[in-house]
């Protein structure tokens, strides 16, 4: 499933678990294949045969628990056996093989007609991405932004479009976000410039930027003294971003989540990055540090 040029957004057991057919216990197979309201009845009826009507009360077990569609053998596996069973007694043999596409299709439309769902269109990037990139801003992590965006599509009633299509805007996505903070923070004043690349690079073999995300060692003179020297020393950064990172229109989980890439990774890691994003992660860190401190 990786891709160098899409977002890993997902692992493969992650995919799996949000995409791939259920396997139902006993209690969820009398749950998601009872055929219980007079509408579900009805659309089971309008079908001929009893290969139809059982492949359609899978298929909307299946979308009840997941709202996925899926294609499937009838005879594969034990589903078509308990739902022979319990809905149709008289039958004398198990159906085997696929319906056939047209079948499918309807059976697909009638689905989504009765639950009040809608099936993935291209078309509809145009109405998810506007909200994608408002979550980007939210939640920059991949995994927090598509936990808040598959709650969108149930809450819209609309069908999850392919990994690899959530792939691309997530990509997209980022990279429209990346673009939009880079144009902000190439404003920052000189001063501040200088003051983040000193920051980050390095002095006599250590940067200051390692220095003050040290955790203080106790509670004797000396070392509270060092954590009050480390505040005075970013306190003109800190005044600033307080300022200015409200207008970068992110929250103050993003702020964090920034902030935590500076602490958590070497400077040296820091100073690959592009200029902008160096002191992007490094002015949230001064805001982030200079609170805790």
């Amino acid at each position: 499933m990786y891709s160098p040029s899409r977002i890993n957004l997902l692992s493969d057991q992650e995919i799996e678990a949000i995409y791939g057919m259920p396997e139902f216990n006993k209690v969820e197979r009398s749950l998601y294949f009872s055929v219980t309201t007079d509408e579900e009845i009805l659309l089971v009826k309008k079908y001929g045969t009893v290969k139809s009507k059982i492949h359609f009360i899978r298929l909307l077990g299946y979308f009840k628990a997941k709202q996925q569609f899926y294609k499937f053998d009838l005879g594969e596996d034990s589903h078509t056996q308990y739902i022979l069973d319990k809905h149709f007694e008289e039958c004398q043999s198990k159906p085997s093989g696929q319906i056939d596409s047209k079948t499918y299709q309807k059976q697909k439309s009638d689905v989504l007609l009765l639950l009040g769902f809608q099936d993935w269109l291209p078309d509809h990037e145009l109405q998810v991405l506007p909200h994608l990139d408002e979550l980007i801003k939210l939640y920059p992590k991949g995994h927090d932004a598509l936990r808040q965006l598959l709650s969108y599509f149930s809450n819209q009633k609309m069908v999850l479009p392919s990994y690899r299509t959530l792939q691309d805007m997530f990509t997209n996505a980022h990279s429209r976000e990346s673009t939009r903070l880079n144009e902000l923070i190439s404003a920052l004043p000189e001063s501040i410039e200088k003051q983040l690349s000193t920051l980050i690079n390095k002095e006599n073999g250590i940067s200051p930027l390692n220095i003050i995300r040290l955790d203080q060692k106790n509670f004797k003179y000396t070392a509270i003294k060092m954590e009050i020297d480390k505040a005075q020393g970013i306190s003109d950064l800190y005044d600033f971003a307080k300022g200015f990172l409200p207008s970068l229109n992110i929250s103050k989980n993003a702020i964090r989540y920034y902030a935590d890439l500076a602490e958590q990774y070497a400077a040296s890691r820091l100073r690959r990055l592009s200029q902008s994003q160096q002191w992007l992660q490094a002015l949230c860190f001064t805001y982030h540090r200079y609170q805790q401190i």
